[in-house]
């Protein structure tokens, strides 16, 4: 990714998984406390560690893209990231020993004592079953399987999404971005998925893929017409774009031939 592009997606895949969860950080606040280490007034000291401990998480994440697949390590040190944004006396890196239970969801999470034998199960899909599936498919079902366990008493959500957009990336795609105008769809997928085995799921983060990929497509075409904008308003000012004298040592721009 260019610095732009990795700018935005940085900023966005924090504020996205973060908004999903509650925090109420906006796109603009979220990059304001990133890039210039400006809290806004009346954010809690919670969603400032939420927005600086996920944003540390995605940097990891990318130091993952070389490695074949998402360890238990991994998972263990992004939620690690989530220090001081966690609820539900949730220690970091550590699995639940209570039961959890999420708000308006039908169903219920694996009791604390089935916890290991099945994070067993995800690791070893984690592990066997990324050249069985698309990509995209495996990143969705990972994702889902391991939100479904639920294992740490707080920031499931964030590190399964992590655990999806770093399979995206080691196979080459673009990490995943949920609009929070989603979280009713988002949510609602997660519900069915139980029923049919995930395939809304999957159908779900597949359109979240192709629409950003379709993003990225626009940001390389605005970029490039600015680039041409650029190059004729130089060529109006008489500049040669491409030619510069050996007499402009501090690179100031071109010359005037």
């Amino acid at each position: 990714m260019t610095g732009k592009l990795r700018s935005f997606y940085d900023t966005a895949l924090v504020w996205s998984s973060n908004a999903l969860e509650g925090f109420t950080f906006s796109l603009c606040e979220t990059d304001m406390l990133i890039s210039d280490c400006f809290c806004p007034y009346g954010k809690t000291f919670q969603e400032a560690c939420a927005v600086i401990g996920l944003y540390n998480a995605v940097k990891y994440m990318y130091t993952l893209a070389k490695k074949s697949f998402v360890t238990e390590m991994d998972i263990c040190e992004f939620h690690k990231f989530l220090t001081g944004s966690l609820a539900n006396n949730s220690i970091p890196g550590l699995y639940r020993t209570q039961e959890v239970r999420i708000l308006n969801s039908a169903y219920d999470f694996p009791p604390a004592k089935e916890v290991p034998a099945k994070l067993d199960e995800c690791y070893n899909f984690l592990e066997h079953s990324g050249n069985k599936h698309h990509p995209v498919i495996f990143a969705a079902l990972a994702r889902l399987k391991f939100v479904l366990i639920h294992p740490f008493a707080d920031g499931d959500g964030r590190v399964s999404r992590l655990i999806m957009n770093t399979i995206l990336i080691q196979n080459g795609y673009f990490p995943v971005i949920i609009s929070p105008a989603s979280k009713y769809s988002y949510n609602q997928t997660l519900e069915r998925s139980r029923k049919d085995l995930g395939y809304s799921f999957v159908e779900f983060i597949s359109s979240c893929e192709s629409r950003n990929q379709k993003d990225f497509i626009r940001f390389m075409e605005f970029n490039q017409s600015l680039q041409e904008d650029d190059i004729e308003l130089s060529h109006q000012d008489g500049e040669n774009p491409i030619e510069q004298t050996d007499s402009n040592p501090r690179g100031t721009g071109p010359k005037m031939k």
